[in-house]
């Protein structure tokens, strides 16, 4: 069961300004001055064009994601890379492997998070970040108690994986898990799984547009 509500005034219609001082924010880049060879590098910026402070930026590696049918077991590792952080103007430059590809992952409180897939050294971008939905997860025994301790994972349909990225969690004592910055409106799946407990279907749902929240029953 799937129920869905708006949730508070998302961080994303704040301007940068409003970043936390204390996040050691970095200085704005020349970006005319970037190696175009080994730095990736561009801006963060929200749909309306505002620049985003303080947006982490990382470099991933998925070594199995070029031969999914080899190894479907390993289809979301990754490997972590190098990382920073936005700048007050929403600037950035990570230093990559000249002719090796990478995958961008990109996340800022308040937002949807995104993954950037297939990036190389030099390339200049422009990553635009939007409202981020709220997906609280509630999970029941059979006898209705709330479960503690039930791990929880979102990921997106295969038409949406290439730019989206997995949510996990675990329920508290109370059985709720709360994910937020998750990307919507699109189709998705709950998988829910505990070690005593049998694994239920996994359960569809509409994550709705930023802003929103989405509760989901699972027993």
């Amino acid at each position: 069961v799937a129920r869905a509500e708006r949730a508070a005034t998302p961080e994303s219609e704040r301007s940068s300004e409003t970043v936390d001082d204390g996040l050691s924010i970095p200085e704005p880049l020349d970006l005319a001055a970037v190696d175009r060879d080994r730095d990736i590098h561009g801006t963060v910026v929200t749909s309306a064009g505002v620049p985003i402070a303080g947006a982490r930026i990382g470099v991933i590696e998925l070594p199995w994601r070029r031969a999914t049918v080899l190894n479907v077991t390993d289809h979301a590792i990754s490997v972590a890379g190098p990382a920073t952080q936005s700048a007050r103007d929403g600037t950035f430059s990570i230093r990559w492997v000249p002719g090796r590809l990478g995958w961008l992952d990109v996340t800022a409180d308040g937002f949807a998070a995104r993954r950037i897939p297939q990036v190389q050294a030099g390339e200049c971008l422009r990553i635009v970040l939007d409202a981020g939905a709220r997906v609280v997860v509630q999970v029941a025994g059979g006898d209705g108690s709330p479960v503690e301790g039930a791990r929880v994972r979102i990921f997106p349909r295969a038409q949406s994986a290439m730019h989206s990225r997995e949510h996990r969690g675990e329920t508290g004592s109370d059985g709720r898990c709360v994910l937020d910055g998750v990307a919507g409106p699109t189709r998705a799946y709950v998988d829910v799984s505990h070690p005593l407990l049998a694994r239920p279907t996994w359960t569809a749902i509409e994550v709705p547009a930023g802003g929103e929240q989405l509760t989901v029953d699972v027993a």
